[in-house]
């Protein structure tokens, strides 16, 4: 049994994914990526203090997508963000002391995970 299905870990997912999937123009892709979805443990969505928070991030040099991710997790009380986006993990190693959220690549994450 795997980590997610043993409860070791929760997946989760926000608003700002569910945007950024459903503008995929790969229609196969979508689906499959809808359908996984579909399974998270929980959904976060976008309120005010979410709002507000992605608008500091985007100060700070954040694209707007990004920074609703982050602020989603955050709010969300998330340990780990998985993304295969290197620029949004860069600038967020440089800002990680700002963050609550660690931003990471899905590979690189599961490289420590397996080496613990």
């Amino acid at each position: 049994m795997g980590h997610i299905e043993s409860g070791q870990w929760e997946w989760v997912i926000g608003d700002a994914l569910v945007v950024e999937v459903s503008q995929n123009p790969a229609g196969a892709e979508r689906r499959r990526v809808t359908m996984m979805m579909e399974t998270a443990k929980r959904h976060l969505t976008v309120q005010e203090a979410e709002r507000t928070r992605a608008a500091e991030l985007l100060a700070e040099g954040f694209q707007a997508i990004d920074a609703l991710h982050i602020a989603c997790a955050e709010s969300g009380g998330v340990d780990v963000l998985l993304t295969t986006d290197d620029h949004m993990v860069q600038r967020a190693e440089r800002l990680s002391k700002q963050l609550t959220v660690r931003v990471v690549n899905p590979l690189t994450w599961l490289r420590e995970v397996h080496k613990e």
